[in-house]
């Protein structure tokens, strides 16, 4: 009897290492509810106003909702004992609302390429979607996340409130979207 390799990704999953540390990338599921509520739990206040642009403590009921119900497309980056370290949203253009991403990090894994990854994987579902722009809403004082977005080509469209609005070009299908940094994902093996 053969054992199954504890590496082995399906066609929809990506995996890298990251600081010697294989992270697998995958949509996300229902069943990782409670694993996004314990990765909102480990990232600062901080970190969680730069996402949601309000103080909030844990998740909001909105994302757990939409999560819940199969909304939009949600990814997560997990690690080999299956804790998300990480979270990228696709929200496509709906009632009047324009396509828009959105990623979190936890803090101990930022700056690492983890929300390179991420973004390029949510192009990617755009591309599919043949979509030619997405969305993403930046704090003016989120200079991380506003010099990340650049680097895709995102350049600001609005500012409001102290909120940049970046409109980032979604690449043709057949070729990944560039960025200056980040590691680039590892080619799934079927399983």
């Amino acid at each position: 009897m053969t054992t199954p390799d504890p590496y082995a990704v399906r066609d929809d999953e990506e995996q890298q290492t990251v600081d010697n540390c294989r992270l697998l990338l995958r949509a996300a599921a229902a069943a990782d509810v409670p694993a996004v509520e314990a990765l909102h739990t480990r990232c600062s206040p901080r970190s969680l106003y730069r996402r949601y642009h309000a103080p909030v403590h844990g998740v909001p009921r909105m994302l757990r909702k939409h999560f819940l119900a199969g909304h939009s497309n949600y990814f997560i980056v997990t690690t080999p004992a299956g804790q998300t370290i990480a979270m990228g949203e696709f929200a496509p253009a709906s009632r009047g609302y324009q396509p828009q991403l959105a990623l979190m990090v936890e803090d101990v894994w930022q700056r690492r390429g983890i929300g390179t990854w991420l973004t390029r994987r949510i192009l990617r579902t755009a591309a599919r979607s043949e979509l030619r722009t997405v969305y993403a809403d930046v704090l003016g004082e989120n200079v991380p996340a506003l010099q990340h977005f650049r680097g895709f080509g995102g350049v600001v469209e609005s500012w409001e409130q102290g909120t940049a609005q970046l409109a980032i070009p979604v690449p043709e299908q057949d070729g990944p979207p560039q960025h200056p940094d980040g590691p680039t994902a590892e080619p799934a093996a079927a399983t």
